[in-house]
């Protein structure tokens, strides 16, 4: 029973790190006029994003209580190789560090991909995530912010099978079928906050939905709502603030992604939550801050007693740096 049980929390261990595959508000100060939320490239342009993801988790297991915290903050370089007559940008984005930071019953784990000095990580995800600093691949973005299409990954996915051949063979199938370029894009379109096409007013409200499967898990479902807030001062620039918010949901995983040795057990996802909020520049037609924050509960059901249960919740922080900053991963411990 308890190398079983054992086996049963390295398997959760994972899902979470799939799931973990996450400004003060002042008064409007430009009335009620529309604004059009559209991004707006230039050809050669460079843009630097540092995304900062913080997640907690505590639960419940034969065990006894589980508790973990992890911060992961990558920095991304894009520049613009064209723009299409339709506005649309060719992005060759790559990874530029990597820094994370992890506490769990399995220990503590620190990598730092700026740091020369820095041995390299021993935990099989830790290398896996690592391996994809200094990869590019090349994106296509709308001016509404819809991504078209993703292309490059073929080096991460090779990365990402290496890590799991640590799985035997049956239980790695699953995740063979899921890590294809198909799978990753569905994992950035749901990353994408696409705008609407018209100019938008104070108060106006418009709907994504998204759908992305997950290891073991099922299909994770999005339905978020974004709200314009209005016209407010961010570091001395007047910018776009949308609202947003959000229900997750949950498809049980075909009998072809299910784990065999979770075949027994019921997966099941329930009160998944999230809010955020966008700062957009609209005369730069850039993204100045995002920060999206989730909350959901997994739960896994097995006979004789073998109950886990765990609460996640995440914190997204993507921001954009400047060019020239000296800024990196390693700088914001």
């Amino acid at each position: 029973m308890t190398s079983l049980t054992q086996m049963c929390i390295g398997r959760f261990s994972t899902v979470i790190i799939a799931l973990a595959m996450l400004v003060t508000f002042t008064p409007e100060v430009q009335g009620q006029t529309a604004v059009a939320l559209r991004y707006k490239w230039k050809e050669g342009e460079v843009i630097r994003q540092r995304q900062t993801t913080e997640t907690a988790s505590t639960g419940t297991s034969p065990m006894g209580p589980m508790k973990s915290s992890k911060k992961e903050v990558f920095v991304v370089r894009m520049q613009v190789q064209s723009v299409a007559d339709d506005g649309s940008a060719t992005l060759e984005c790559l990874y530029e560090s990597l820094r994370i930071d992890s506490d769990s019953e399995m220990g503590k784990v620190t990598f730092d991909s700026s740091d020369p000095e820095a041995a390299k990580p021993s935990d099989p995800a830790v290398k896996a995530q690592a391996s994809i600093v200094g990869e590019q691949w090349i994106m296509v973005m709308r001016p509404d912010g819809s991504i078209k299409s993703v292309k490059g990954f073929e080096k991460l996915l090779d990365q990402m099978r290496r890590y799991m051949n640590d799985l035997p063979p049956a239980s790695r199938a699953p995740f063979d079928r899921m890590f294809s370029e198909e799978w990753l894009q569905e994992m950035m379109y749901q990353h994408a906050m696409t705008f609407p096409s018209h100019e938008v007013r104070v108060g106006e409200s418009w709907t994504q939905n998204s759908r992305t499967r997950l290891p073991m898990i099922g299909t994770m479902t999005k339905a978020m709502t974004m709200t314009y807030k209005g016209m407010q001062d961010l570091a001395g620039s007047q910018v776009a603030k949308v609202d947003l918010s959000m229900n997750v949901g949950h498809e049980p995983a075909a009998k072809d992604e299910q784990d065999p040795v979770l075949s027994d057990m019921k997966v099941s996802m329930k009160d998944g939550t999230g809010s955020g909020e966008i700062w957009f520049d609209v005369a730069k037609g850039q993204l100045r801050k995002q920060l999206v924050r989730h909350a959901m509960t997994i739960d896994l059901a097995g006979p004789h007693g073998m109950n886990i249960s765990q609460r996640i919740e995440a914190v997204t922080t993507i921001e954009v740096i400047d060019d020239d900053a000296t800024d990196s991963a390693a700088g914001k411990k």
